[in-house]
């Protein structure tokens, strides 16, 4: 399954290149870092999933949102999977490209979370999409959400 959410990510990368003109493209030598989510009790409830640049690297720019997710996904999302305890949660940003069912049913519902970016407009399509994500299942969450109210509709 994860081989064929890596295909997608590719694709969606290519795809983002083509339009944009920019490089889209994954970064090879990506770190993924890990950092603790707690809950009410101080207990470590999951871990969000982040993109972080190599030490020698003059930038951790990437050319977009996708690229990081898609860099995430493909160089770490497989080796943290296999640490956690029963029960852990893994976050990942979600930009409102990767918000479609396809891409939602390629990870494992016991652990994945939709973390929907700030930047994510509440449009009917993506409305339509995170429902389709929690009906299958998952997890949805609001990254740095303070109570904005063109966000409410999520």
């Amino acid at each position: 399954m994860l081989e064929r959410l890596k295909n997608l990510l590719q694709e969606e990368l290519q795809r983002e290149k083509m339009t944009d003109g920019a490089e889209a493209a994954a970064p090879e030598h990506a770190f993924v870092a890990r950092q603790p989510v707690f809950d009410k009790k101080g207990t470590i409830w999951g871990y969000e999933l982040l993109y972080r640049r190599p030490e020698n690297a003059p930038s951790a720019d990437v050319a977009s949102g996708t690229a990081a997710t898609a860099s995430v996904i493909m160089n770490g999302f497989e080796r943290v999977l296999s640490r956690l305890k029963t029960g852990d949660k893994v976050l990942i940003n979600f930009t409102g490209d990767l918000l479609e069912p396809q891409v939602s049913s390629l990870l494992p519902t016991e652990s994945c979370v939709f973390e929907i970016l700030e930047d994510v407009q509440p449009t009917p399509e993506i409305l339509r999409s995170i429902a389709a994500i929690k009906k299958a299942g998952y997890t949805v969450a609001l990254d740095d959400y303070v109570g904005q109210a063109h966000l409410q509709p999520f």
